[in-house]
């Protein structure tokens, strides 16, 4: 039996720990009828684009995984990650754990960890019960249209395909606030930060990536180049391209073929 540890996204007002979305139970559902119990979080927007913030609620996630891993020790974990917001989280989580190591995260921020460090309640090697990741329309950088139509659609509770055509003042104006938001030193030094932390703290375990030619939030080319820097470090990379489904709507449209490349992805680790 595996753990799953989903990493997902939806806007603040949905996002209350109390309240299960159709979008989350759908996977929740997914997982415990494959057999795996499973454990999750949907970051609050602020705790993406607010460094302070996201380092909180990643340090307290962790501490939540490391507590079910203490009830289950011998339980192997696979991370379930959904979007770019899922990948920057995990990426925030991975940048907390090497905190603990000063020569590992001098080279994912360039500097040693500032101020007195502190012993961590989570070790770095609470990563050794990784078995495997799986990438759900994840990952590509973060640029200001692709932002744009997110929050957008987001926001509208709409499809991103196309939301520029039915939406174009407000994707326009969340270009134009965005923009300038990206670009401060605090949020675009991290986001380097969080994509070196994939490259030098993920475990190097498996990996499935499931996306879409026609995903307009996660560029497949995008998909692909970070595949293939994955297995430059010795990762083992699966995929599997859907054809036609929008953003993280793979499970919606192809529900066998989704539950069939979770079953046979597990089945491998």
């Amino acid at each position: 039996m595996t753990s799953a540890v989903r990493l997902w996204w939806e806007l603040d007002g949905l996002a209350q720990e109390r309240k299960i979305s159709p979008s989350t139970a759908q996977y929740i559902d997914l997982w415990e009828n494959l057999g795996h119990p499973t454990l999750g979080i949907r970051p609050q927007t602020r705790s993406i684009v607010v460094p302070p913030l996201g380092d909180r609620a990643a340090t307290k996630f962790l501490r939540q995984i490391q507590d079910a891993q203490a009830q289950h020790p011998s339980r192997p974990v696979v991370y379930h990650i959904f979007s770019n917001a899922g990948f920057i989280f995990f990426g925030t989580m991975l940048r907390t754990l090497a905190r603990q190591d000063e020569e590992l995260f001098t080279k994912i921020v360039g500097r040693p960890p500032l101020g007195t460090r502190r012993p961590s309640t989570v070790p770095l090697n609470m990563l050794e019960a990784t078995a495997g990741i799986i990438l759900d329309s994840a990952p590509s950088r973060l640029t200001p249209d692709i932002a744009a139509r997110g929050l957008t659609a987001a926001v509208l509770g709409e499809p991103a395909q196309g939301i520029e055509v039915r939406r174009p003042y407000l994707t326009q104006a969340s270009k134009a606030a965005l923009r300038p938001v990206l670009g401060l030193p605090m949020i675009s030094s991290r986001i380097s930060e969080i994509w070196s932390a994939w490259d030098h703290v993920a475990p190097v375990r498996p990996q499935l990536y499931l996306y879409s030619p026609v995903d307009v939030l996660i560029p497949p080319e995008e998909v692909k180049r970070f595949m293939t820097q994955q297995v430059a470090r010795g990762v083992t990379v699966q995929s599997k391209v859907f054809p036609d489904s929008p953003h993280c709507e793979h499970y919606r449209k192809y529900p066998m073929e989704y539950k069939e490349q979770l079953s046979n992805f597990i089945a491998g680790l």
